[in-house]
């Protein structure tokens, strides 16, 4: 991850540390933004090799017993849960911000149970107060009561519940307009790593004011989040 608040230098996939370099992701200094071509291979294998020695290790150092998904209240919150409970087996606490279709979209539930797979308690709250979009109203009328501003003051809550569980590493990802809450998020130091994906309504000023380490991703042709924003 790289903190993109004061990015100084970039080190390119061809460079002959590279492989040594993304095998070192986990101690990456803040001031670094990392590149990956589609068309440089080596590079992809590096990085793929990281990411599966990666789960591996989670997976070996694990002695935990992943617990079967259910729904409970974080915070007052009602969420999906899945992963290991003890804060001394979970490497990290993961919150997981869906975007406007809501916490009980099927996708977004397996994706949480891969993440708790590797190592993880895994939680998915429901921000959006059992009322995820629906295509046929209107948008910008549903927006006016499901603002990210108020996820984002509900997902501070979340976080306390989680540290009062004894998770002393909690980190978020957030999709789309789960992508401000957790921009938000990254503001703070209350949270210790977070990930957007595809953000909405995320600004260039809002990453200047990013605290934390901070991911942003954005596909090739992503109105979004275009490449030539992210870097």
């Amino acid at each position: 991850m790289a903190r993109m608040r004061d990015l100084k230098k970039e080190k390119k996939s061809s460079d002959s540390r590279f492989k040594r370099f993304i095998r070192l992701w986990l101690n990456l200094q803040r001031s670094t933004l990392l590149r990956l071509s589609v068309e440089d291979e080596v590079a992809l294998k590096s990085a793929e090799e990281a990411h599966h020695a990666l789960i591996q290790w989670f997976t070996k150092h694990n002695k935990g017993v992943l617990t079967k998904p259910t729904c409970q209240n974080l915070g007052g919150i009602p969420s999906y849960v899945v992963g290991f409970p003890d804060p001394k087996l979970a490497m990290v606490a993961m919150i997981l911000v869906s975007d406007v279709y809501g916490f009980e979209a099927p996708n977004l539930r397996k994706l949480a149970d891969k993440v708790a797979a590797a190592g993880f308690f895994v939680a998915v709250p429901d921000f959006l107060k059992g009322d995820p979009y629906n295509p046929e109203n209107s948008k910008p009328t549903w927006l006016k009561d499901h603002s990210p501003e108020e996820g984002f003051e509900n997902a501070k809550v979340v976080i306390q519940d989680l540290k009062s569980r004894g998770f002393s590493a909690i980190g978020a990802a957030g999709f789309c307009w789960g992508g401000k809450v957790v921009g938000e998020l990254a503001k703070l130091n209350s949270i210790h790593a977070t990930m957007i994906l595809h953000p909405s309504f995320v600004t260039v000023d809002d990453i200047k004011e990013v605290e934390v380490p901070l991911a942003v991703l954005g596909a090739e042709f992503d109105g979004d989040s275009p490449p030539e924003l992210l870097t």
